[in-house]
């Protein structure tokens, strides 16, 4: 022991430093994989946009100015005489075909006749009519209708409105026998009722007729009774 009071001995040691840290496998650094990760991390960067093409250079146009000349307006169309002379002309055309038309109607007019009366003598006309009166009839038909298609296809309308009557003035009569017998029921009818209506006047004693003399009265069962014995 020395004095002093202090024991001797050897001085205290030194801490030992920190062990360093390992690397990684594949022998990258840390600080190295550390930026790895950060540039994963982070979004890639958007493309930049394409420049806008540039504008066309706009065409010019030519113009080309040519003088025109004015000169003094002539009048169009036609003169007041020509305007005349067409206004006329179509005036005669009208009337020509007024004129054809007219003659056509003519020519149908008589043909349907031609065949309507052959087909009525031969029919609806047969019971109202003679073999005297329908045996001329019939050739008179015959004969105007070869002339129709012959020498009949283009004459006036004049020559077959004179054809057309000679055939109505012949059979006029036995289509007016026709008629009277359609009508005549109805007309019978009609005077039945009215003999009944005066016989009824001639019999009755009533006031309305008080003032009607009897020689009337008698005058008028006359005629009833006649007329009644005419039915009968």
């Amino acid at each position: 022991r020395g004095g002093g009071g202090v024991r001797g001995g050897p001085p205290p040691a030194e801490p030992a430093p920190a062990p360093a840290p390992e690397a990684p496998a594949g022998g990258e650094a840390p600080a190295e994989g550390a930026e790895a990760a950060d540039a994963e991390a982070a979004p890639e960067p958007e493309p930049a946009p394409a420049p806008a093409p540039a504008e066309e250079k706009k065409r010019s146009k030519k113009v080309k100015r040519i003088p025109v000349t004015v000169s003094e307006a002539k009048s169009v169309g036609m003169s007041a005489q020509e305007l005349m002379e067409a206004q006329e002309e179509e005036g005669k055309m009208a009337i020509e075909d007024k004129r054809i038309k007219e003659k056509a109607d003519a020519m149908n007019q008589l043909e349907e006749t031609i065949y309507s009366m052959r087909d009525k003598l031969s029919t609806s006309l047969s019971a109202f009519s003679t073999e005297d009166e329908k045996s001329p009839l019939m050739a008179l038909l015959t004969s105007l209708e070869d002339w129709l298609y012959e020498d009949g296809m283009d004459v006036e309308k004049s020559v077959y409105d004179a054809k057309y009557a000679e055939i109505m003035d012949k059979c006029g009569p036995i289509e007016a026998r026709a008629r009277e017998a359609d009508l005549r029921p109805d007309a019978i009818g009609e005077l039945r009722k009215a003999l009944a209506r005066f016989s009824e006047f001639v019999g009755s004693s009533d006031e309305a007729y008080a003032h009607i003399e009897a020689d009337d009265k008698a005058k008028v069962a006359a005629e009833v009774e006649a007329a009644t014995a005419w039915l009968s």
